[in-house]
């Protein structure tokens, strides 16, 4: 996977399957400091924004986004694979 992570910009290419469908998406977001939006780029689609909030737990968040994306239902799948690269 070719992840380009630097000191403030993430860009994460992502390939997953779910319930049988296999997705590509590229996920960008300032890190450093930490910006809690990111933007996914899904081939096909409309862009999809999602927002980190802080749990309790450390280093964990809640992925939320406009309930009304045709890939919403992929938001916590995404956030879990972007939480790895969070420093």
């Amino acid at each position: 996977m070719d992840t380009k992570h630097n000191s403030r910009i993430l860009r994460l290419p992502l390939r997953f399957f779910h319930k049988g469908k296999r997705y590509e998406a590229e996920v960008v977001g300032k890190v450093i400091p930490f910006n809690k939006y990111f933007t996914i780029r899904i081939p096909g689609a409309d862009m999809l924004i999602l927002e980190a909030l802080p749990c309790h737990e450390e280093r964990k968040f809640s992925w939320i986004t406009n309930g009304q994306h045709e890939f919403g239902y992929l938001v916590p799948l995404i956030g879990k694979e972007i939480e790895k690269y969070l420093v």
